[in-house]
């Protein structure tokens, strides 16, 4: 669309070395559960999120695309947006449909924050 439609927004500048305080801020201040692990999740159950070690990913964009996505999982829970879709096991189309919802919702807030992920092979499945 047109610029004239919607103001454009600054771009945020994201080093590649180093990670960005305001978007550490950001995530913070949305009081979820986030801890390093092994993998990038969220668990229901647990109601925490689980990152890889931020050194581990190629780009500090590629961190923070991530973490958007499980953020976006995070919403699910029950004391939050309650949102279900039918999911009982993995793989299954209410699966499939919270992925969607994560990578979608993951796009929205990463172009809300001021950045572009790059396209991902996994990104792509998801949507």
């Amino acid at each position: 669309m047109p610029e004239s439609f919607h103001p454009v927004p600054t771009p945020t500048v994201v080093d590649t070395k180093h990670r960005n305080a305001e978007l550490d801020a950001f995530f913070k201040q949305t009081k979820a559960d986030i801890y390093t692990g092994t993998q990038a999740s969220y668990s229901v159950t647990t109601d925490r999120v689980q990152m890889p070690p931020f050194k581990s990913f190629e780009t500090v964009t590629d961190y923070y695309a991530v973490l958007s996505h499980e953020l976006t999982h995070w919403t699910r829970h029950p004391t939050r947006l309650d949102r279900d879709l039918g999911r009982k096991t993995y793989g299954d189309s209410g699966c499939a449909k919270e992925e969607l919802v994560a990578e979608l919702g993951a796009c929205f807030l990463v172009a809300d924050l001021g950045f572009e992920p790059m396209p991902e092979k996994q990104h792509a499945a998801y949507i």
